[in-house]
């Protein structure tokens, strides 16, 4: 029994050396990798949330619009020839006043002398009709115009080639964010 009491005294274990350093170790590298679990996990309910929120974000942003007012400050020149070839109908309704005296030649025939007779006359005639004026001619336009005009110009996002590229990045963030969960 005395062997007994003697390897007490040399503190000699039943364990290999460096058995509570491997436990240590153990314990430290379960430790490290609980905490990384934790930081992964929580990366990837911040990933899911940003994918989410740039997928609305993408949503909002097709709805949009570019708007640009463009300002056209020019001389337009001016060249033209302009044919008219038209008939205009005028229709015309009027009384015309006459009053006048007319020396009228008559021979009298006995003995054949002219004498000059003046004739006075005082009278309205009517007048109903239409004539017909036909117009045809040729005018030739040269010169500048100046123009001076705001333009509007609205294009919405979702009818241009990036409406189609924000279209398909929203679909693969949807994607991630679905994977993710």
């Amino acid at each position: 029994m005395e062997n007994n009491g003697s390897a007490r005294q040399q503190n000699v274990s039943v364990y290999p050396r460096g058995y509570r350093a491997l436990w240590l170790a153990v314990a430290i590298s379960l430790g490290a990798n609980i905490w990384l679990a934790g930081k992964l996990y929580n990366l990837q309910r911040n990933a899911v949330k940003a994918a989410d929120i740039a997928a609305a974000t993408l949503d909002q942003a097709r709805t949009q619009s570019i708007s640009y007012t463009a300002r056209v400050n020019q001389n337009v020149p001016v060249n033209a020839v302009i044919n008219i070839d038209e008939h205009f109908s005028i229709p015309i309704k009027t009384n015309v006043p006459i009053k006048t005296t007319v020396v009228v030649p008559v021979t009298i025939p006995i003995i054949g002398e002219i004498v000059n007779l003046s004739v006075p006359i005082d009278t309205v005639v009517p007048v109903d009709t239409t004539v017909s004026v036909p117009v045809k001619k040729t005018f030739s336009v040269k010169g500048s115009s100046p123009i001076s005009i705001d333009v509007p110009i609205e294009i919405p996002i979702a009818d241009t080639p990036l409406g189609k590229v924000i279209d398909s990045l929203k679909s693969w963030l949807l994607k991630i964010s679905e994977v993710a969960k």
